[in-house]
């Protein structure tokens, strides 16, 4: 196997695993946050904020997997294609850094308080950017798929 090829491999390989973790992250916290139970609340955030370190680094080695690979010639890294999909990945990566995050890091406060859910425990499990940042991750990977097998504009 050439090194661009291998390059690759670990580029797409990394980021389905940067995915994985991250949206299969925030989907059960959304999940886990909707059943109101607040010491299921306060254990999933607990224990999913230090799996959810791992993002930035497997997403910053896919990056440099994938730059590799492309200077290596495995593909064009300015394939018409592969612009939309930088495109997808920088609006999901601010709305994330600025809805996801915050959301992420307030429920993990709140929950972490001793009793019950309190109101403002309750309003965040609520919050409707969070809400709706959920359903644009499904739609965006969806989005992706369709980038990376019909590759418009090629």
């Amino acid at each position: 196997m050439e090194p661009g090829q291998l390059l690759k491999v670990a580029h797409i390989g990394t980021m389905f695993m940067a995915v994985g973790v991250a949206v299969g992250t925030e989907v059960m916290a959304h999940r886990v946050a909707n059943t109101g139970d607040a010491g299921a609340i306060r254990t999933y955030f607990a224990q999913a904020g230090r799996v959810i370190t791992l993002v930035p680094v497997l997403y910053v080695s896919g990056l440099a997997f994938g730059i590799g690979a492309g200077l290596l010639g495995a593909f064009n890294m300015f394939a018409p294609w592969l612009l939309l999909a930088y495109a997808l990945f920088f609006l999901t990566f601010l709305l994330h850094r600025f809805i996801g995050a915050p959301w992420f890091d307030r429920m993990t406060r709140l929950s972490a308080m001793d009793g019950g859910v309190s109101p403002e425990l309750e309003a965040a499990i609520h919050d409707r950017a969070a809400g709706w940042l959920f359903w644009y991750t499904i739609a965006m990977i969806i989005g992706f798929v369709f980038i990376m097998v019909v590759k418009p504009l090629s």
